[in-house]
């Protein structure tokens, strides 16, 4: 059948991985790498490659290293990933990383689509917009044509007889120009794909403009947040197109969270916009499972697999709790990681802030009025999350806040008002981020939700591996206490009991955190 490559392919063992001369402490234009990095440039000799990285051990710089390496043989790589500003942040490293024995032309690497971090790029090589440049002209000379359409219709409701005709004959040649515009488009498009040597778009970008076909090598990032759907026609795309010639490498990590699930009125749904005739348990495995899993769940060998396990982001007491929890004692905290605990008035690399507890010198906002029930909604915790972030955002430090409830995540950001610099908001929409604090507000901690879903440890650790100096969870111990997955976080925190007035103060003064079970 027609997946018979793809299944070949699956149940195949991995090829004997060659080291390509890669070195611990060795890499890309002198890149000091770690051994488990330079362990994951070997990747490329097998057909089917993981690289799962937890939080901040290099996953990103391990990627572009690697696509140095195959740029530096004469190779093509397609890098895809699930989200524009993943795209973009792969993009920007791959660019820093470009091997110098080969000097690097305009246009060799491609980052298509509009990218979010426009600013970025502009700062560290303009010429990486020119798909985004391109796009944009044509865009302006299509809204231009369409305008005048428009014009030219109106014309023709308006006018009778020779300016009639005339009209209609404008109104023909603005929609062949707007045809020819449009093809115009579509073959500078192939040509910048033609010519670049590495393009870099996201998944349903390479999906729609079928760029798999184009490239000996397949990279997905992020991939822990791929559907199993997207995943696999992917791999099948790739499969079909270069045989047993090239490779396809997945990067990401399956203990963070998974893919986002479209809606689910909008799967499925027929032309003519009728309910779909596939449950939402048969939809399921295909859009909520993503394609790390099922590759790393394939019995046997068939992916070789290497695990990044030095992180340099969080403190090595938060990182004891994380690898603990979700990593099986193996990711460890390196010698370049924040030490924790030496922010003024933080006094350990871990928390507690109880709302609970009086909080003389803390200014705790009366955030606004909810009405009705809304799930996890606590908004004396929010309260609390909402002056703390304040008065660190006060005193200039690097905060994120973050919350498993839409609900909690909103008050807070209303309570914080137009603070641009603390940025807030749920753990879906701040996973990737860090910051030196990190303050996580489980809202209702002790719910089923927060303490048995099945995606709740995923939940609470990217959550805890925002923070790279401290975390903060902002929740009453006795609510901290029921719940098996923060217990940790509780033994080895320090409750927070007042927060001063005056900068250069400490932010708190430390408490006896209560006996946990």
């Amino acid at each position: 059948g027609p997946d018979a490559p793809l299944r070949s392919r699956l149940a195949a063992p991995a090829a004997p991985a060659s080291t390509g001369g890669a070195k611990a402490g060795g890499g890309a234009g002198g890149l000091r790498l770690r051994a488990r990095q330079a362990e994951a440039l070997a990747l490329t000799g097998a057909p089917l490659g993981v690289c799962w990285g937890p939080p901040g051990t290099g996953k990103t710089t391990t990627l572009a290293a690697l696509v140095a390496g195959l740029v530096a043989r004469g190779e093509r790589v397609l890098v895809t990933a699930p989200t524009q500003v993943a795209a973009d942040g792969a993009c920007l490293a791959i660019d820093k990383l470009w091997p110098a024995a080969r000097a690097r032309r305009r246009g060799d690497l491609l980052r298509t689509q509009l990218p979010q971090l426009v600013a970025e790029f502009t700062a560290q090589r303009p010429d990486l917009l020119i798909w985004a440049d391109e796009e944009r002209a044509f865009s302006k000379a299509q809204v231009d044509l369409q305008r005048a359409d428009l014009e030219a219709r109106r014309e023709i409701l308006l006018r009778s007889g020779l300016a009639r005709d005339a009209a209609l004959t404008r109104a023909a040649s603005v929609g062949d120009a707007i045809d020819a515009l449009r093809g115009a488009w579509e073959i500078r498009q192939a040509e910048l794909v033609r010519a670049a040597q590495v393009v870099v778009s996201t998944v349903r970008g390479a999906v729609n403009r079928e760029l798999v076909a184009q490239f000996t090598h397949l990279i997905i990032d992020e991939a822990s947040m791929v559907s199993r759907s997207d995943g696999l026609l992917l791999l099948h795309q790739q499969q079909a197109h270069q045989g047993d010639g090239g490779s396809c490498l997945l990067f990401g990590d399956h203990k963070q969270l998974g893919p986002v699930p479209p809606v689910a009125d909008n799967v499925g749904e027929g032309e003519g916009g009728e309910a779909s005739h596939v449950s939402q348990a048969e939809q399921a495995p295909w859009f909520e499972a993503d394609i790390l899993s099922t590759v790393m769940a394939l019995p046997g060998a068939r992916a070789r697999t290497v695990m990044l396990n030095e992180q340099s982001r969080m403190n090595p007491v938060l990182c004891a709790i994380v690898s603990a929890q979700s990593y099986g004692g193996d990711l460890r905290a390196t010698a370049e990681a924040p030490a924790g605990g030496l922010l003024p008035g933080l006094p350990s690399g871990v928390c507690l802030l109880d709302p609970t507890l009086p909080q003389p010198a803390l200014s705790v906002p009366d955030l606004p009025f909810v009405r009705g029930y809304a799930p996890g909604l606590q908004p004396q915790s929010a309260a609390h999350t909402v002056a703390l972030a304040k008065k660190l955002d006060d005193c200039g430090g690097s905060v994120v806040v973050c919350s498993p409830y839409r609900a909690q995540a909103s008050l807070i950001r209303r309570g914080l008002g137009d603070r641009q610099r603390v940025r807030a908001g749920t753990i879906h929409r701040l996973q990737g981020q860090e910051a030196s604090v990190c303050i996580f507000d489980p809202g209702q901690a002790a719910s089923w939700f927060i303490r048995r879903s099945p995606s709740a440890p995923r939940l609470v650790n990217v959550a805890s591996s925002r923070a790279k100096d401290v975390l903060v969870i902002s929740n009453a111990a006795q609510y901290v206490m029921q719940n098996p997955l923060l217990l940790p976080y509780l033994r080895a925190a320090t409750r927070l009991s007042a927060v001063p007035l005056r900068p250069g103060e400490p932010f708190v003064r430390p408490a006896p955190v209560p006996k946990a079970p």
